[in-house]
């Protein structure tokens, strides 16, 4: 119970919601109750991660009146966690998962034809950058959604990450065979932030254990290198566009997210590069990591406004 003069609660609601044959595990964060509520995010994590390390981004945004629906994905998180369900999907599932959550969060909002419905953003870090930027090209609810927002997504990923190219087709052919055969990527916790509490704290958590099935990572790479093709980004829904990426980055290509931003005709579309920043950036040391709090916060605020008012003319 609050005490008086204590600031109003922000609530996380944890559920468990069934659809396709999977028990998602999901988190909604609500506003306090003295704060307008200017906007709503539909959030995609990373990797082989879950939803509860983004914690202090959602205490971020609700204190901004900005709310989140996030769910730990198929094969990750508190929604897989025993090891035997590890990177169990692929494209298909991805997209049919994300198509369902959204059919029973987000467009009931627009079923209901308020004039005053707060907008809707899509948000995605990482692999999720790259999942988010994929359903504004062939999202079955991608006009739903204001804007598209990203961090450090996956476009290519980092010459130093990258796989060797021998190698990598050799796991595509047996990914063809196998598909649910895993794979540790050995990825390199020091490459994620300059914070070494935050590398221990990733080092310790058994849900963050870099490892996939065949099929889910090398749909993964793929739905990335999609993006740079002419033809295909060329069907990016209208929408606005936020990408943040640290220059600094080792795990994803920075450079790549450049790219596809500079190929994407869209009215309104923004780049913001945090000198420096690896890859986690919402858990780089404080200074850093309250420049991307307030940098996606007045973005997504400023954005909101400007989507109510053309709403109404």
């Amino acid at each position: 119970m609050a005490l008086d003069g204590d600031p109003p609660a922000i609530q996380m609601i944890d559920k468990r919601i069934d659809i396709n044959g999977i028990s998602f595990f999901t988190k909604r964060t609500t506003a306090p109750a003295n704060v307008n509520l200017k906007a709503k995010i539909f959030f995609l994590h990373g990797f082989a991660e879950h939803v509860e390390r983004y914690n202090q981004l959602y205490d971020i945004l609700a204190n901004k009146g900005i709310e989140v629906f996030a769910f730990d994905q198929r094969g990750a998180g508190k929604t897989s966690e025993k090891r035997e369900y590890w990177g169990l999907t692929d494209e298909k599932k991805v997209f049919k998962d994300i198509d369902a959550l959204i059919a029973m969060q987000v467009k009931p909002d627009f079923d209901t034809n308020s004039e005053s419905s707060i907008p809707w953003y899509m948000m995605g870090f990482s692999m999720g950058g790259g999942i988010c930027l994929n359903y504004a090209i062939k999202g079955v609810y991608r006009e739903l959604f204001t804007g598209y927002i990203t961090m450090s997504p996956l476009v290519l990923v980092h010459p130093r990450t990258q796989p060797n190219p021998v190698l990598y087709y050799i796991l595509l052919g047996v990914s063809k065979v196998i598909p649910r055969m895993r794979f540790f990527t050995g990825l390199d916790f020091e490459y994620m932030t300059h914070d070494k509490n935050e590398i221990q704290a990733l080092r310790d958590d058994p849900l963050c254990h870099a490892t996939g099935t065949l099929k889910q990572i090398s749909d993964m790479l793929d739905r990335g290198r999609h993006l740079l093709k002419e033809d295909y980004a060329s069907k990016f829904v209208q929408r606005s566009l936020l990408i943040i990426h640290g220059d600094g980055d080792m795990i994803n290509s920075y450079d790549a997210s450049k790219e596809l931003f500079e190929k994407l005709s869209l009215k309104n579309k923004t780049f913001i590069t945090l000198k420096g920043g690896y890859h986690e950036l919402h858990h780089e040391p404080s200074k850093e990591r309250q420049q991307l709090f307030d940098e996606l916060t007045s973005w997504i605020l400023a954005d909101a406004s400007r989507a109510k008012v053309t709403s109404k003319l």
